[in-house]
């Protein structure tokens, strides 16, 4: 009987299924052998920042180093770098009004490095740290033994930073 309520589960399932079918795409993606190497992982990220371009009005940019593209990282790690690249650039366009997102993919002493900063409103890490996609990129994270720094205040925009061993 209550409408408003009623609208806001249908968005709900809605938005869950949308991201489970996501998903679903992304690990057929991953597992398929023609993607199997990181110059592909960065083509589907480049495709779906423009996705969210086109969705959103905002502006991705990425900043690639050429040695990150002759990466050769199993289907597991490619699969959840892109996972928690899809988390954090989703968070930046719905939650925080970013209107600018910087992409830089760097590799350093046989660390792999993916940061993801936005212009957006921020947040405090404290209280958001018990959201759905926090803790997904958190585990996700610790599944292909990398650390994840989240770094937000309130109106200086976020930063998620992965590092991991290559």
């Amino acid at each position: 009987t209550d409408i408003e309520r009623t609208k806001e589960y249908i968005d709900q399932i809605s938005e869950t299924s949308n991201r489970m079918g996501q998903a679903m795409n992304d690990m057929v993606w991953s597992i398929d052998p023609k993607n199997d190497t990181m110059q592909d992982t960065i083509g589907r990220m480049k495709s779906f920042a423009a996705e969210s371009e086109n969705r959103f009005n905002i502006d991705i940019v990425f900043d690639i180093e050429k040695a990150v593209s002759e990466l050769n990282l199993d289907m597991a790690r490619r699969y959840e770098l892109l996972s928690i690249f899809k988390e954090a650039v989703t968070n930046a366009v719905k939650h925080s009004s970013a209107r600018y997102v910087q992409v830089s993919l760097r590799l350093r002493n046989a660390k792999f490095f993916m940061l993801i900063e936005d212009d957006g409103k921020g947040f405090d890490v404290d209280t958001a740290a018990l959201g759905r996609g926090m803790n997904d990129m958190r585990r996700r994270a610790a599944a292909i033994n990398a650390s994840l720094y989240i770094e937000s205040k309130i109106n200086t925009g976020t930063i998620v930073k992965l590092e991991m061993p290559v």
